[in-house]
């Protein structure tokens, strides 16, 4: 879930205002410091790179994975709130970027609170024991990213909207779709590795009840 509040859709969205940014109401007084949220944009989608290779490495439990990922959200943290300044000094409201900075702060907070030792015996992202419990956590964190990808327009749409337009919504139709299908590949996911799990146990829950079956007989 690193990669849940950095990532590079995040940077490529301030792209709108680092380009064109006087052809927008709301971001006319940034059109100055293009510049600088040229630099948010290229800075942003590094480090939301450095998230998703982070992420994919704590699902399959690689070493130095949990450092990787504290690190990438440490820098967005820095980035956001550099952003975050900003945008507050230069037009008077930092929205969205204040709340992209709580949800990466947040997500920071608990990543350190897993190092606390009686928790991190028991989630110790160095230590995936096996591809069930990495295949599981990589199709869990699909379905969620789907479901937000789906919703994305209803929980961020209030800080899009300009001139009664919600941006967020423009590409509604390929955002239905890659919505749909990280939840449908990301259920599949987690649902086949429930089955790998499941099944050894059915079957020797069963060949234990035909033994005592036959002990019965005899």
């Amino acid at each position: 879930m690193v990669n849940s509040r950095i990532d590079p859709a995040r940077g490529i969205g301030t792209t709108c205002v680092s380009l064109d940014a006087e052809n927008y109401k709301a971001f006319a007084s940034n059109a100055p410091y293009k510049w600088l949220y040229q630099i948010f944009v290229i800075t942003t989608i590094l480090v939301g790179v450095l998230a998703i290779g982070a992420t994919i490495n704590l699902v399959r439990g690689k070493a130095n994975a949990y450092r990787c990922a504290v690190v990438a959200l440490g820098l967005g943290l820095v980035i956001g709130g550099i952003h975050m300044i900003a945008s507050e000094a230069l037009r008077g409201s930092s929205m969205s970027a204040n709340y992209n900075m709580y949800i990466n702060a947040f997500t920071l907070l608990v990543f350190l609170l897993f190092r606390i030792p009686c928790i991190w015996a028991k989630v110790d992202f160095n230590h995936v024991k096996g591809k069930i419990d990495g295949g599981s956590a990589a199709g869990s964190e699909m379905s969620v990213a789907g479901v937000l990808t789906l919703t994305v327009h209803i929980w961020v749409g209030a800080t899009h909207t300009m001139g009664g337009v919600n941006y967020t919504d423009v590409w509604h139709t390929q955002l239905t779709i890659a919505g749909w299908l990280l939840i449908l590949v990301g259920s599949a996911f987690a649902g086949t590795f429930l089955l790998e799990l499941t099944l050894p146990y059915l079957s020797t829950s069963n060949q234990r009840a035909k033994s005592e079956k036959m002990s019965q007989i005899d």
